[in-house]
């Protein structure tokens, strides 16, 4: 009796490690379903979108003002400097687009034609507004502001939002194309902040162009300290 029942058992616990056996193979034969590459590359896609439309912040302390811009611009290279001949500029540039900013002294001197980004603040006289004077230019001989598009007010200073022509005059200095931009710091050194962006360029690929509605947008974010 005893020895049939140990038979009994063994047949037991052989049957079960055939049917274990027999359900394990079933089971890494079964074929796995195919992955979505296409669904995969869109996903990710997606998400790089996302975080390079993410905002980062420019602030420069010694000169008062910060504002943000989107991530995809890229690394910003930013420097302040001594002029050639006499004076101080600074000047920042974006790494994947064409879009700059910068100011100088009002003593500043380079012996060359200047950039438009080479601003040295404006006066407004009498619903008009001027290039303000550099030190070794004529103080009669009023510049003024041209191809306004609008005004944005930042904290209570205007900032003024200019249209590039075909035509360079010493009023626009910015060519077809380009958008300009020009405010006043609070800064006892550099008196007048300008931004460029030219938003026919193209880099990289189709999504990195800069279009009017960005560069206000990122305009509409800067703080004067």
């Amino acid at each position: 009796m005893k020895k049939s029942l140990i038979i009994l058992h063994i047949g037991i616990v052989i049957a079960a490690l055939i049917g274990y056996f027999i359900l394990g193979l079933a089971y890494y034969n079964k074929p796995v379903p195919a992955t979505d590459t296409t669904n995969l590359a869109q996903q990710c896609f997606e998400l790089s979108k996302t975080t390079s439309r993410q905002l980062l912040t420019f602030e420069s302390k010694e000169l008062g003002f910060s504002f943000s811009y989107p991530a995809w611009f890229g690394e910003v290279a930013f420097e302040i400097r001594k002029a050639s001949e006499t004076g101080e500029v600074f000047k920042g540039t974006f790494a994947n687009v064409p879009f700059e900013f910068g100011g100088i002294t009002n003593n500043y001197s380079e012996g060359k034609e200047g950039w438009f980004t080479e601003f040295p603040g404006y006066t407004l006289k009498n619903d008009k507004y001027y290039y303000n004077h550099l030190s070794w230019q004529d103080p009669n001989m009023d510049i003024v502001i041209e191809k306004l598009l609008k005004k944005i007010d930042i904290q209570g200073n205007k900032l003024l939002l200019l249209k590039g022509s075909g035509e360079l005059t010493l009023g626009d200095g910015l060519p077809d194309g380009v958008f300009g931009a020009l405010v006043n710091l609070k800064n006892k050194k550099f008196h007048g902040l300008a931004f460029t962006a030219n938003i026919t360029s193209r880099h990289q690929n189709e999504d990195k162009i800069i279009s009017l509605e960005e560069f206000e947008s990122v305009l509409k974010t800067l703080e004067i300290k």
